[in-house]
This record gives structure tokens, C-alpha cells and sequence, in this order.
């Protein structure tokens, strides 16, 4: 994955049903949604700004740390929150590189970035802990590394020029240009490599074949792909803004992000096709997302009980998630801050699935966690709003402003709410859902769900 310097830069209300009928379907199979435990990891001594850039499945986590002044030095936490500064390497004169950032994980451990001294940074990989290898020489970055050992980056060819490059792919002891690629950003354990042209569109490369992918406008990138080929980034729409983006088997996805935003790009995903990334406020300020089935959540939103409103995660312009389902990123508790691991606890009602998202079609939504043979509401609108008690269930506070009725359903023995809606072919837009448990009065983490026509 390429390192986030590298990347383009949330009264009295009564209920209203504006929806029509809604008809309750049987259970479909998909990954159960979780709420998450932060927890945060230990910082090295005597740095003070702290940087995460990959997660594997163990647990282990790598980035960068920096003193208020002074050089960047590459850093891995181990699955049990400690914290180690990985070896510098030395120079041909012996000296020791003062720079030094890692950028991927394996799930052998095995860490890749770059190092430099007073000159061009190269290519470098950890093997282990302590021991630290150049992989070319040049300017150049690695940035990922997959469970074969295969590694891509990129390097410079001529001045401000660049060009992808795969090590050790396929047998491969040397290095391999990719021709087509100015940035290679992130490659599965099936060798397909992602990332973008000198012309800024998205590519990928697989069995020697580069292939452009489709852009909502001009340009994009994709900056992250799973073990099943399901491929992550950003693309410009018509009007020049940059928003998240799926590819699955070659067909472009927008995901939803909160309205008046200023787009936002997809960082990593994992195996069950669960998206991480960022979207901006403004220009320079990120927030962070988690997208499930054509839904988006805040992690915050998604923190258990006893850590919501007290954490915060998304301090940076970067979050990623595992196979396991966790996710690595920046935050803190109000009185300390750095980088944080969140682990998935399976508990509360959630929203974990609006299929396919399109209007003029039937649409499903799913609840999870919900009171068995429970009676569920839920409830839509534009914009997020201050927590605002709802009326008809004391004590359920919803964040929507001005909530409207879709329908009301009734959970299943395992506490799943499946419900089938056709949406009409004029209702486009993103919209804000939440889920409501009568039974209990628990209301969901609010989500974003964009219905959009079929590209």
C-alpha cells in the first residue's frame, strides 16, 4: 500500500411513512457485523507522532514514528501491543541510515518499506526484527508484501518520474518493471498487483496483463485489493470530486460517504470484502470509514458501550483491516493518544446490509443482534443530527435529523431482521439509516447507504 503522503489528496419528531410496502423475506447468509474494542498500543520512548500503514492477520502492526524533530524511524507492534523500532541499515561508509519507514506486514512477519540517508531512499525489507536488507538500488519504496514474499513498490527512473515494480514474484530473485504502472499500491496472494498510470487511472496487473479499469470520470486509483480480487480506491466523478470506489469483477462501485463531504478513498479490505478508508470534511480533514455490504459506518459509531463517546479513532489519513476483522489505525481516550488496534466483539444492534442499493429495484436490509421474534423499526433521512430521543421508545436516542418511517419488521430466532423494499427509480441520493429495537429501545450506530442507478 502506498504510504498516505503518496495518496491524492455527521425537537419533537414524529414518524412519517414515506416508503412503500415493505415485505419480510427470509435470512440471507453474510457476515455477521461487529461492534469493536479499541485498545491502544504502546508508543516507542520519546516519540511523540505516530503513523500506522499495515495490519496482518496476526495482529501485528507496522508504520512510522517521528520525534518533534529529528528522523522517521520504522516501527512494528506486536500482536500483544508492544512495541519494537525495527534495525536501520548501514551505508556503504558504514554509517547508519537516520530514515526509516515501514509500509507492509506478511503474515510471516516479514515488513517492507524504504531507508535513506542524506541521499535517495531505497527499497528495503525486514526479513525479522533485527535484520534489515536493501531491495534495489535507486530511489525507490517498497510498500507491500504478500505471504510468498513477493514485494511491490515503485522507483524513480528519471526526475520526478516513477515506475511500479514487482521482487520475487513468481519464482522471480530480481526485480520486474511494471511498464504500465507509475505507483504499484498493493498486491493479494493470487499476485495481482493494483495501482495507477502516469495518466492517474486505476490499473491492474495479473499473469503479465495490465488492464485499465473503469473510472466514474477521468482518473482515479486503486489503492487496495483482497484475497478474492475485490479491488479498493478512488475515482473522479464528472464535476472533478474524488470518491470511494469499489471494482468487483471489473465493474466500478461509488460507495456512500455522508453528504457535504469532499470525497474519500477506500485503504484496505479484507477477505469478507469489509472496506476501511478515510473521507474528508474539508480539505486536509480525514475521518475515518468502515463499508459493509453498501453501507458505511464511523468507527466510533461502532465502539462498545463503555468506550463511545470516550475514544476516538481516525487521526490520520489512513485506517486498515484484517481478515479477522480488526482494524488498525490512529486515536485516543482524551487523556492519551497514538495508535490504536480495534478488535471486533460481536454484540448490539447493527445494520449490516442494504443489497443491491439501487433504486427502481427490491432492495434488502438486514438488522443484526436484535431482540428474538423482536418488533424492528427502521428509520431514514438526509442528515445527521444532534441524539434526540425518540418518542415512541423511551430512551432510544437517534442521530438522524428529522427521522422518517421505512417500515417496521420482526426479527428472526437467531435476532436477524431481513427486509425486502422496492425503491422507486427517482429516489437517488445518499441517505442515513438506523435501526431501532423495540423490545429493548436499542437503537443501531447510525450508516450511510447510497442508492444510486446501475453505472
Amino acid at each position: 500500500m502506498r504510504h498516505a503522503d503518496q495518496r491524492p489528496a455527521g425537537r419533537r419528531r414524529g414518524w412519517h411513512l414515506v416508503l412503500p410496502v415493505l415485505v419480510l423475506v427470509g435470512v440471507v447468509n453474510s457476515a455477521l457485523s461487529q461492534r469493536y474494542e479499541a485498545r491502544l498500543v504502546a508508543s516507542p520512548q520519546g516519540y511523540a507522532i505516530l503513523e500506522v500503514s499495515d495490519l496482518n492477520n496476526r495482529g501485528e502492526m507496522v508504520g512510522t514514528a517521528h520525534r518533534i524533530s529529528g528522523p522517521w524511524v520504522a516501527i512494528k507492534w506486536r500482536a500483544d501491543g508492544s512495541v519494537v523500532q525495527l534495525p536501520q541499515r548501514p551505508d556503504i561508509h558504514g554509517r547508519v541510515e537516520p530514515t526509516s519507514n515501514a509500509y507492509g506486514i506478511n503474515d510471516r512477519g516479514e515488513i517492507v518499506g524504504r531507508a535513506a540517508t542524506r541521499g535517495p531512499s531505497v527499497a528495503v525489507m525486514w526479513p525479522n526484527e533485527n535484520q534489515v536488507v536493501r531491495l534495489l538500488r535507486g530511489s525507490s519504496v517498497a510498500v507491500d508484501i504478500n505471504n510468498s514474499g513477493a514485494v511491490i513498490g515503485y522507483r524513480e527512473t528519471a526526475l520526478f518520474r516513477f515506475e511500479g515494480f514487482v521482487w520475487g514474484h513468481a519464482g522471480w530473485s530480481a526485480m520486474l518493471p511494471l511498464l504500465q504502472m507509475q505507483y504499484a499500491d498493493a498486491m493479494n496472494d493470487r499476485g495481482q498487483v493494483v495501482g495507477e498510470s502516469v495518466a492517474r487511472v486505476p490499473m491492474l496487473w495479473e499473469n503479465n496483463v495490465f488492464t485499465a479499469l473503469p473510472t466514474l470520470g477521468r482518473r482515479g486509483g486503486a489503492y487496495a485489493i483482497s484475497p478474492s480480487g475485490i479491488i479498493g480506491g478512488s475515482a473522479e466523478t464528472e464535476s472533478g470530486a474524488s470518491v470511494p470506489v469499489c471494482w468487483i469483477d471489473g465493474e466500478i462501485r461509488q460507495l456512500p460517504i455522508p453528504l457535504t463531504t469532499y470525497g474519500g478513498y477506500v485503504s484496505s479490505i479484507n477477505e469478507r470484502g469489509e472496506m476501511a478508508g478515510v473521507w474528508l470534511i474539508q480539505q486536509g480533514t480525514y475521518r475515518v470509514a468502515v463499508w459493509r455490504n453498501n453501507l458505511m459506518t464511523e468507527p466510533n459509531d461502532l465502539l462498545i458501550d463503555a468506550q463511545r463517546g470516550i475514544w476516538g479513532v481516525g487521526w490520520g489519513p489512513g485506517l486498515w483491516v484484517n481478515d479477522l476483522g480488526q482494524i488498525a489505525g490512529r486515536g485516543g481516550n482524551g487523556v492519551q493518544s497514538g495508535v490504536v488496534r480495534l478488535d471486533p466483539v460481536d454484540i448490539g444492534l447493527t445494520l449490516i446490509g442494504f443489497e443491491p442499493s439501487r433504486p427502481g429495484r427490491r432492495n434488502v436490509i438486514e438488522v443484526n443482534h436484535a431482540t428474538p421474534g423482536g418488533r424492528v423499526s427502521i428509520l431514514w433521512g438526509t442528515t445527521r443530527g444532534d441524539p434526540t430521543p425518540l418518542e415512541q421508545c423511551p430512551g432510544a436516542m437517534i442521530d438522524i435529523a428529522d427521522p422518517r418511517l421505512a417500515t417496521t419488521g420482526v426479527a428472526g430466532p437467531d435476532g436477524r431482521a431481513t427486509i425486502s423494499v422496492f425503491i422507486p427509480a427517482h429516489v437517488e441520493g445518499t441517505y442515513i439509516l438506523q435501526a431501532v429495537d423495540h423490545d429493548t429501545c436499542e437503537v443501531s450506530p447510525p450508516a450511510w447507504a447510497l442508492l444510486k442507478m446501475e453505472n
